[in-house]
């Protein structure tokens, strides 16, 4: 679910996720405060490699996909922040997507 939270400048975060039919594991780096940059890599395990099975053997398919989220506002006392996002810029385009997202902390909640 995509967020208008950025992490500090200069970090890097890994993650790794099982959720059938998906094994995804992502690289992100935040190299300013209004920008970050992801790299993910996608076994899906429901489907072969090719169109051809003959040629896919067991291999299951693979998708790279690289992502960019930008903070276009930052959160103040009365407005969220707001990012924009664009998924799968360089990749196969299986999970492409375009995002405008807001996040809103109110006391204890983050919405």
């Amino acid at each position: 679910m995509p967020s208008a939270r950025m992490m500090p400048s200069g970090s890097v975060a890994f993650s790794w996720s099982d959720s059938e039919p998906y094994q995804r594991g992502s690289l992100v780096a935040t190299p300013f405060s209004w920008a970050e940059a992801s790299y993910q890599y996608t076994d899906v395990n429901n489907a072969l490699y090719s169109l051809t099975p003959e040629f896919s053997g067991d291999q299951s398919y693979k998708d790279k996909s690289f992502d960019a989220k930008f903070l276009i506002l930052k959160e103040s006392d009365y407005m969220p922040a707001v990012a924009m996002g664009f998924r799968d810029l360089a990749g196969t385009g299986v999970f492409s997507s375009e995002y405008l997202v807001a996040s809103k902390r109110i006391n204890n909640v983050d919405k």
